[in-house]
């Protein structure tokens, strides 16, 4: 199982992985450490380019919000695998604040499948 890290949540998204081709990412457990003095709101994005289809033969890119949570200032929280179940990121895996903040970690554990 693979591990994310990042240690500063900005206002345009920062990537967590790429999953490759033809899989799909499966995130496992999500922890963040808030030790910044502003609450934040954390969007997980899902980032990727639909295959050509019947119908759709330059389909566009498409930014998916896959989970919001809301962290106090100076808390912790960590999402379990239960709560994570039914997402899957077929693409880039990108984390958005409500705010820039270098005090925030965000670790999330994912595999490919």
């Amino acid at each position: 199982m693979a591990t994310a890290r990042t240690t500063s949540v900005i206002t345009t998204a920062t990537t967590l992985f790429t999953t490759p081709e033809h899989q799909k990412g499966v995130i496992t457990g999500l922890n963040v450490d808030n030790q910044s003095a502003v609450a934040l709101t954390l969007i997980l994005q899902d980032v990727f380019t639909p295959d050509a289809s019947v119908g759709q033969t330059s389909p566009s890119l498409q930014t998916i919000a896959r989970l919001q949570i809301s962290v106090a200032a100076g808390q912790s929280i960590s999402v379990d695998r239960n709560s994570l179940e039914n997402i899957n990121i077929l693409g880039i895996a990108k984390m958005l604040g409500s705010a820039t903040q270098a005090t925030c970690v965000i670790v999330a554990n994912y595999h490919f499948e």
